[in-house]
């Protein structure tokens, strides 16, 4: 059995802790010289630090905030309105970003009750005084807020640890369908061309709207495709394997369709898929366009099918 094969089996077997699977992950991605997919499962394992950005998968979530107002009628409890609440402040009072390691995610989604955090007394004494002022929110005539706190729901908990096991299972498969020997000892390592572009998808997946196409430790594929950039694309373009006249082809087909795929880059897709572009490096049709289909994206800043 290799590692592959045990991180598809500990992936779909619910029995099989999130932590142990992210180990195996760990030592295919130090096998195989993936930073990128070392870096995710280390972080996943051990939360991820305040400066550092999050996958997609992990927030900012909406949370409810349940408050206590005291005043002559006595206690108060109720939702806490958002409504007219300054952006900023709505990102800090009524989202949640989660960091903990995914460990504690686990114990989290066992427990009976919602995972809660009280609102710091200087968040209580400002949402009172935007409401006092009418720049926000919502309060009860002759009552002052005391109290609040923020619940985050266990689907949002139970959604990231599924997250972290699909993104596993799926980086896996992938990686096993173009070379089934990567994660082994002296195996197949990101200086193989598929192996290295299932990494730059993975990346991506990961990442999100950042737009890196960055590959793992040894080979170090550093474009970064901005939206409404052909050179960034190009470049990307180039190292995902496609020669000068496919290269040629994407710019023209890109520019023709203005501000969003069409016609034109669809139908250089499709004839990339096909094979009708030689490529470099001994990079697969498939793969190139699997690459180049995020990379397009990223360009036009939306999804391309």
């Amino acid at each position: 059995m290799t590692k592959l094969t045990e991180i598809i089996d500990a992936a779909s077997d619910d029995d099989f802790t999130t932590s142990n699977l992210l180990r195996k992950v760990q030592t295919v991605a130090y096998r195989m010289r993936a930073e990128n997919l070392g870096s995710w499962a280390q972080r996943e394992l051990f939360g991820y630090k305040t400066d550092e950005s999050v996958p997609k998968y992990r927030g900012p979530f909406r949370t409810q905030v349940t408050g206590t107002w005291l005043g002559p009628r006595g206690h108060i409890t109720n939702t806490v309105s958002e409504v007219g609440i300054p952006e900023d402040f709505v990102k800090g009072w009524f989202r949640a970003t989660i960091r903990q390691p995914v460990a504690d995610l686990e114990l989290l989604s066992s427990s009976d009750s919602s995972p809660n955090m009280s609102w710091d007394p200087f968040i209580v004494h400002e949402y009172d005084r935007l409401v006092s002022e009418n720049k926000g929110g919502t309060g009860f005539y002759l009552m002052e807020l005391i109290s609040a706190k923020q619940t985050l729901s266990q689907n949002a908990i139970r959604g990231i640890i599924d997250s972290v096991r699909t993104t596993a299972l799926q980086f896996a498969l992938e990686l096993e369908q173009v070379s089934p020997r990567a994660g082994e000892p002296n195996g197949p390592t990101t200086a193989d061309p598929e192996v290295r572009l299932v990494t730059n998808n993975f990346n991506f997946t990961i990442n999100g709207d950042g737009n890196n196409i960055a590959a793992g430790s040894d080979i170090r594929q550093k474009t970064t495709v901005n939206k409404g950039d052909i050179d960034s694309l190009i470049r990307a373009a180039l190292e995902l394997g496609l020669q000068a006249e496919a290269v040629e082809d994407l710019r023209v087909a890109v520019t023709a369709d203005g501000s969003k795929p069409g016609e034109k880059t669809n139908g250089f897709m499709s004839r990339l898929r096909m094979g009708s572009y030689a490529l470099a490096g001994g990079v697969s049709s498939n793969l190139a366009a699997d690459g180049l289909v995020q990379a397009v994206g990223a360009f036009f800043g939306v999804p391309v099918a």
